[in-house]
């Protein structure tokens, strides 16, 4: 199984974990990991639609949660165009950084400690998939 399959996969299975029992912005993180490692238009819009999902299924606002996953998008295009990241040491504190806002600004709880043990096996994911390869090349 591809690291592309297995993060649209995950995407699934944390919608529906996040919209009834977990409160960390799993989707939102999936989502954002997936284009940072595949930037491409397909992934940003998976990502829209699966954020729209999420806002039925936790019955918000429709079309916040895309909101905040564009901007998001927006700003890793920003990083991107004035650096290039080749190490997913640069990937995990910009996530970090990024659902920690997103979590503030929408109703999750907010643990620290949750969040540095959620992005431990992020890093961990990333390290194991990207081995020496450039995260940002295109057709990976």
């Amino acid at each position: 199984m591809s690291l592309k399959s297995f993060l649209f996969l995950a995407i699934f299975i944390a919608l529906f974990f996040e919209s009834s029992l977990i409160s960390l912005p799993l989707v939102f993180i999936l989502c954002l990991l997936l284009y940072i490692i595949y930037p491409d238009t397909s992934v940003v819009i998976f990502a829209l639609f699966m954020c729209m999902i999420l806002d039925v299924l936790r019955v918000g606002p429709i079309g916040l949660s895309s909101l905040a996953i564009i901007i998001a998008i927006g700003l890793v295009e920003l990083i991107r165009s004035s650096m290039e990241f080749r190490d997913y040491k640069l990937i995990i504190p910009f996530l970090f950084i990024a659902s920690y806002l997103y979590a503030n600004l929408f109703v999750y709880s907010v643990n620290f400690l949750t969040y540095f043990v959620l992005f431990g096996v992020a890093s961990l994911i990333v390290y194991y998939f990207s081995g020496s390869k450039l995260l940002w090349r295109k057709g990976m």
